[in-house]
């Protein structure tokens, strides 16, 4: 199960992380993405419907685009220098 996923050693991989603050969710337009003393290398949306994945583009700052993302559930995975996460958003139209 996604939920229970983590990896332990240099670069940790874990699911729905509390170091991590994903704003507003759902969302239509971006998401604001905050995690706790670290920074954001890069960004990905996979769907759960068809498990396509597209990299989010940054607005700025920690502010990525999700425009382009139809509505549904995706799985967002956000890397940074000694972490990887995954976290769980909704997209609404």
């Amino acid at each position: 199960m996604a939920d229970d996923l983590f990896v332990k050693g240099d670069n940790k991989t874990s699911t729905d992380d509390s170091r991590l603050i994903v704003s507003p969710n759902p969302s239509s337009e971006y998401i604001n993405l905050n995690i706790e003393n670290e920074e954001i290398e890069w960004v990905i949306a996979i769907s759960m419907e068809n498990l396509k994945y597209f990299h989010l583009k940054i607005i700025k700052d920690n502010t990525f685009d999700v425009s382009n993302l139809k509505a549904g559930v995706y799985l967002i995975k956000v890397k940074t220098k000694n972490h990887e996460t995954i976290n769980k958003i909704i997209i609404i139209n």
